[in-house]
């Protein structure tokens, strides 16, 4: 199972639990909440598991808010994620604008 929280206030997104194919279809509506032209954090300390959907959904979440005019940094990327980044060659997207 995996969860994710939006704190407006502190403009912070946290995801936890899996993030594979077969949680991510869960998370999308939470996704979508998003005040798409606003700076966010995402911290990712609570992944206990990610995939390659999982990378996707991130990459998807960060993609649309640069497109929109806002940022996301990440923080606290597990060695896992930090892996599947590499390979899928999307370090760009992950550091700092």
């Amino acid at each position: 199972m995996s969860t994710v929280t939006i704190n407006e206030t502190a403009m912070v997104i946290s995801l936890y639990g899996r993030l594979d194919k077969t949680t991510v279809s869960t998370l999308k509506p939470a996704g979508g909440k998003l005040h798409l032209d606003k700076n966010y954090q995402l911290n990712l300390e609570g992944i206990e598991h990610i995939d390659s959907a999982g990378l996707a959904y991130i990459v998807n979440m960060i993609c649309r808010q640069q497109q929109a005019g806002g940022q996301i940094s990440v923080t606290s990327c597990p060695s896992q994620l930090q892996q599947l980044i590499e390979l899928a060659e999307v370090e760009m997207l992950f550091s700092a604008p």
